[in-house]
């Protein structure tokens, strides 16, 4: 067992365990440690609990957030349903030996492989459950005899919400996700540094595509965005922020090659800290469908970088069309080329819609709220 230097023991009426796999740093991790920095305050105690070696222990680390790292079996989806479930009640002997030695009076829960580890282990145990349902329902038979033993279930936008089965609404709330605004130097300086950092082309215009390449975040809607703006005779170079396979990078090579931009593309991976990409961007391009929320909406948002995104799932729920951010229809990287085009010819358009994004953002995605409404949760006795 490892144990972080500052897993100090406090004397608080209340200690949350928040368990993750600990292979990948994405948004619901920022936002769970948002949360558990934020607790303290209130005289409740947080831990978070990583089953294996990887990103996230560091990035625990370097926020001082108090955590145990066990190397315990976790839940892994297998083809066929029944091994789901025997995988499941397999597990769980392992983690009530575990759970009982942490003192825990509350398991909050942040992701589907999570939820098939732990959550029989806690109700065994007659621990408090939350789940926090972060992307849409999978749906799966598991998946929905597991949400009979939560007593509450936290989804992070209507869109989540409604992906859940109805018999659940009762007990489901919607809270958004909180934000901390980004301290960075000013957009010219970032975007000067990324320019000298990655050898880019002063005079283009910066995309950034920021987050996990994977299917669901459409990662080639947005070379084909800057091949449609190549066409128009805008310059501009498109960066990829965010884990990538092996695989994916190289499909994203080839396909860049197809429209000969090599040169105008960088795949730069995971980075711990997207602020300079964040500031130092023109546009975040956002071209995901079926997004719980769209955790980079609200950070573009809060950097002064116009943001856009398909109108699709969580999406709408954040950006007003023309007002705080731009819409596009889904997979239509020419529409969205188009409107990139409408407003670098539209200085006072570009300027206005940042500036209501960034009061939107700072007014309905406070810590505060967001700790208000959890923590109600946390004091309701069962």
């Amino acid at each position: 067992m490892e144990e972080s230097k500052n897993s100090n023991n406090l004397n608080t009426t209340l200690k949350i365990l928040f368990p993750f796999v600990g292979d990948s740093v994405g948004g619901s991790h920022h936002s769970s440690i948002i949360l558990m920095k934020n607790l303290s305050k209130y005289g409740i105690e947080s831990i978070a609990f990583i089953h294996k070696e990887g990103a996230l222990k560091d990035f625990l680390l370097a926020r001082k957030v108090n955590f145990i790292f066990i190397n315990l079996p976790y839940w892994k989806e297998k083809k066929f349903p029944l091994l789901n479930v025997i995988q499941t009640l397999l597990i769980t002997p392992f983690i009530i030996f575990k759970l009982k030695d942490l003192n825990i009076d509350i398991v909050h829960i942040n992701d589907g492989t999570i939820r098939n580890t732990w959550t029989l282990a806690a109700k065994i145990l007659n621990k408090r459950v939350i789940f926090h349902q972060r992307t849409i329902f999978d749906n799966s038979r598991l998946s929905y005899l597991l949400l009979f033993l939560p007593e509450k279930i936290i989804a992070i936008s209507n869109f989540v919400q409604e992906s859940l089965p109805h018999r659940f609404d009762e007990k489901t709330e919607v809270i958004y996700n909180p934000f901390i605004p980004i301290k960075s130097s000013s957009k010219l300086v970032n975007k000067i540094n990324l320019c000298k950092k990655f050898c880019l082309n002063d005079r283009d215009y910066i995309l950034s595509f920021i987050g996990s390449v994977t299917k669901q975040k459409r990662p080639f809607e947005a070379i084909k965005t800057l091949h449609k703006l190549k066409e128009k005779g805008i310059n501009s170079t498109l960066l990829y922020v965010g884990k990538v396979s092996f695989k994916d990078k190289k499909l994203l090579e080839k396909e860049a090659r197809k429209y000969n931009l090599e040169k105008k593309i960088r795949i730069l991976g995971y980075k711990k800290n997207v602020a300079p990409f964040l500031k130092g961007s023109d546009f975040i391009i956002a071209p995901a469908i079926n997004e719980g929320f769209g955790r980079v909406l609200i950070e573009g948002m809060l950097s002064k970088t116009l943001v856009i995104a398909s109108n699709h799932g969580g999406h709408k729920e954040i950006i007003k069309h023309k007002v705080n951010g731009i819409l596009t229809k889904p997979n239509s990287p020419y529409v969205m080329a188009n409107e990139i085009q409408d407003l670098i010819n539209d200085k006072i358009s570009y300027d206005r819609i940042v500036k209501n994004a960034l009061k939107f953002a700072l007014k309905n995605y406070s810590i505060n709220m967001h700790l208000d409404s959890i923590i109600k949760i946390y004091l309701k006795k069962k």
